[in-house]
């Protein structure tokens, strides 16, 4: 019932960015983008994410983990494999790395559990990242799926490893304007939380709703995206 005003071009939306990773993504026959080609889909369009490298053993591992430690507490070495989506699940993924060498023997604990668990699997290397501690920040949920009857139906609420059975989530038709976002986010019950209460201050909510705008149009200008989870969004 309402038309969203179209998005300023100082926002910096990089479609020709995002139409490459999707198109290089294609031509090579996957269904599903690696986690730096998804990270960068996310940055093209102003969706911040963490900084993210990859390594291709781990003894590369150790040297990036060594650098990014010089700025960062901690860092994250996570499996690369076109064959597996949901790391965890496998032991890919290793959190609160505090040492170079600590970031190497997990990388080769992932390789050689990779390889018991899955030995099909064809691992491309790792990724490491700074590990983002926030322990007062929320966890959210933002995705979009396609469904047979309406198209793209975009998704915001409570986010975290237990979004399922927690259940606070609602949906909305994209594209979004920044009222539009706010109509969706007032529909959970996590909203309220994210005004603030007793000494935990208010979220930035305009952020919040920003991010549910720049995802509306990357679904709403990318076709070939069926289907996107951010989570959590802190």
């Amino acid at each position: 019932m309402r038309t969203p005003p179209s998005l300023p071009e100082e926002l910096g939306l990089h479609t020709a960015d995002a139409e490459k990773i999707l198109a290089e993504a294609l031509e090579a026959g996957r269904t599903v983008l690696s986690e730096v080609e998804a990270k960068l889909l996310l940055a093209a369009y102003g969706i911040p994410v963490v900084p993210t490298e990859v390594a291709t053993s781990p003894e590369e591992v150790g040297t990036i983990a060594a650098r990014l430690l010089l700025q960062h507490d901690a860092c994250v070495v996570k499996v690369l494999s076109d064959d597996i989506s949901h790391k965890s699940d496998v032991g890919g993924v290793r959190l609160g790395l505090e040492h170079p060498e600590e970031a190497r023997t997990a990388a080769a604990d992932i390789l050689a559990r990779v390889a018991r668990l899955l030995p099909h699997a064809h691992v491309k290397g790792f990724t490491v990242q700074p590990m983002i501690r926030r322990p007062r920040a929320h966890e959210l949920i933002a995705g979009m799926a396609v469904d047979r009857t309406f198209g793209p139906v975009l998704l915001f609420g409570a986010g975290g490893t237990s979004v399922e059975v927690v259940a606070d989530t609602a949906q909305a038709l994209p594209p979004l304007d920044l009222n539009l976002a706010q109509d969706l986010m007032q529909r959970t019950r996590i909203w309220r939380l994210l005004k603030g209460y007793r000494d935990r201050p208010a979220a930035h909510i305009d952020r919040v709703a920003e991010v549910l705008v720049r995802l509306s149009y990357l679904v709403a200008r990318h076709p070939e995206i069926r289907e996107v989870d951010i989570n959590p969004l802190l």
